[in-house]
């Protein structure tokens, strides 16, 4: 009888224990913010560069233009 008593105690303490607490109310996380563009306009002039330097036969030039490019906008 001893034993079903303190496994009766303790399984009412159990009980107790997990129902009796305090249930948060789950609330709708915000919605994401959105990165902040980059700007067009300087990476379309810093390629434009590159390609009229390009077409005007400074290649030297268009490699440097093009390998700035390449670090300041797509490795960055």
């Amino acid at each position: 009888m001893r034993p079903n008593c303190l496994a009766i105690v303790v399984f009412s303490a159990a009980l107790a224990i997990t129902g009796c607490h305090k249930r948060v109310p789950v609330t709708a996380l915000p919605p994401a913010s959105t990165p902040a563009s980059v700007a067009a306009a300087p990476v379309a002039s810093a390629l434009d560069q590159a390609d009229r330097a390009f077409s005007s036969g400074s290649y030297d030039e268009a490699a440097r233009d093009y390998e700035n490019y390449l670090r300041d906008f797509i490795w960055a």
